[in-house]
């Protein structure tokens, strides 16, 4: 990444560079409260420029977590809600037709990859085995992904990209299922737990704004 002197600092020994490019899609900062060790985790996967797989029930903070650290480090941040209907048009792309004309159009991943944006793919284990394919050649050893639509263009992701995903425990909710343990272990993985009460308190309180 290119920085200044300034980085983040999420613990004694971890910091993350904060961008010095303007980006798009940066978020608005919302206090991460109370949950200090999964920011470290997370961030851990970032310095080593790894996907990171958050695995927690719906309210643990997935998404929160990397939306604070992109705030912070003033990087693009872009989200994809997966379901069954999720096509890799949404991801990968597709041939438009204008006035008798095609051109091609980057769906939200690759556009992130040639951009430098952070993307998290959000409800991994509910997304069609088409969609879990096209990630899948991403996250191999050569980290690509080939535009068969676009004359085979190869898209290769900016030193900046990230790739996050979030996920529910599998089975524990409608839509879900198992994931292949091949895919899974080419994540940097995170699991998150629902946060203490005076903690969870404290977040409700700061998100109402109270007190």
């Amino acid at each position: 990444m290119k920085t200044t002197e300034r980085e983040y600092k999420v613990s004694k020994l971890i910091t993350i560079p904060i961008q010095t490019e303007a980006r798009d899609f940066i978020p608005p900062e919302i206090p991460f409260i109370g949950q200090q060790k999964i920011l470290e985790q997370i961030a851990i996967g970032i310095r080593n420029a790894k996907p990171v797989l958050l695995i927690g029930d719906t309210g643990t903070g997935k998404t929160s977590a990397i939306r604070y650290l992109a705030a912070k480090t003033r990087n693009g941040f872009r989200r994809l809600n997966l379901n069954g209907q999720t096509g890799t048009e949404e991801i990968i792309g597709k041939i438009l037709l204008q006035n008798g004309s095609t051109y091609w159009v980057d769906g939200v991943l690759v556009d992130a990859m040639r951009k430098g944006y952070w993307v998290l793919l959000d409800e991994l284990n509910a997304a069609s085995p088409e969609v879990l394919f096209a990630v899948h050649s991403l996250l191999d050893d050569d980290g690509y992904i080939v535009l068969a639509e676009h004359n085979g263009e190869i898209v290769r992701p900016h030193p900046d990209f990230r790739l996050f995903a979030a996920m529910n425990p599998s089975g524990d909710y409608a839509g879900t299922k198992e994931m292949n343990a091949a895919l899974i272990s080419r994540f940097y993985v995170v699991k998150m737990e629902y946060p203490i009460g005076a903690v969870e308190k404290s977040i409700l309180m700061e998100r109402a704004s109270i007190g």
